[in-house]
This record gives structure tokens, sequence and C-alpha cells, in this order.
């Protein structure tokens, strides 16, 4: 199982609602940059690590280079039409075990 990962998702303001916890797949994270992508979104680990960050037009702005073509490979695709996003499940946060988090 991917480890547990936050998505923040920004208004025209700079400002966000609170965080978002689903499993970080590639698939997922890149699903949740499409499927929020007339704004800006940040996903972090639950250290608040960023992994990635995307701008308008769901494109990356930042991504950890440790999953950079993997995440690629999963977003382009999104990007083109060629795949669509998948329904990403969240978690609540008061559910969360903190397994799998990177503690």
């Amino acid at each position: 199982m991917a480890e547990t990962v936050i998505g923040y998702v920004f208004d025209n303001k700079g400002y966000h609602t609170g965080g978002q916890y689903f499993e970080g797949t590639m698939e997922n994270i890149a699903s949740f940059i499409m499927i929020n992508r007339q704004h800006d979104t940040v996903i972090t680990d639950g250290l608040d690590n960023m992994i990635a960050k995307s701008f308008t037009g769901g494109f990356l702005d930042r991504v950890d280079s440790y999953i950079r073509k993997d995440l690629l490979k999963e977003l382009v695709p999104m990007q083109l039409g060629e795949k669509q996003p998948v329904e990403i499940e969240y978690l609540d946060e008061n559910e969360l075990s903190y397994e799998g988090w990177c503690l």
C-alpha cells in the first residue's frame, strides 16, 4: 500500500480550506491534480514535505525527483485526454491509523 498523502487545493487568493487525505499512488496523485486543474494544488506527505505542486491547468510546477518519471506516466495521458482521472477515495482525518505514514 502506498503512503497516505495530503492534497491541498488553493483558491485564487492563495488560500486553502484544509487538506484531503488519500492513498498516494501515482494514479491518485495525477487524478487529484487533474480533478482540481482549475486551481493550484500541493500534495504533501504526513510530515508536510512537499511531494508535488501544480498550477492552474493541471501542469506540474515542482515534483520530487524520486516520483517524477512515474507521476508523468500517469499525468500526461490525463492531460492529453487519453485517460480519465480516477475517483479518489478520500480518507477521514479522524479515522487515520497513521500506518503507512512516512514517520
